[in-house]
């Protein structure tokens, strides 16, 4: 998602309400509904350039960035 590609994901409103999410797509779902992510064509997306640099930094602090172009 950092390169701007959308990551297939399947989503489901009721995950937002969900106490602990489980899978890759309750996470994602709950991440639409909170903004940090758009769907579009079964896809999850980065909506724009301020969240983009926040999971940008957030990479970058963890290490898990794997360098420049990712």
């Amino acid at each position: 998602m950092i390169s701007g590609e959308g990551v297939d994901a399947r989503i489901r409103n009721y995950a937002a309400a969900a106490r602990k999410l489980h899978t890759r797509d309750e996470i994602y779902s709950a991440m639409v509904v909170y903004g940090f992510l758009t769907y579009r064509d079964g896809k999850v997306f980065i909506p724009n350039r301020e969240i983009m640099g926040w999971f940008q930094e957030l990479l970058s602090e963890s290490g898990l960035s794997g360098g420049a172009g990712r």
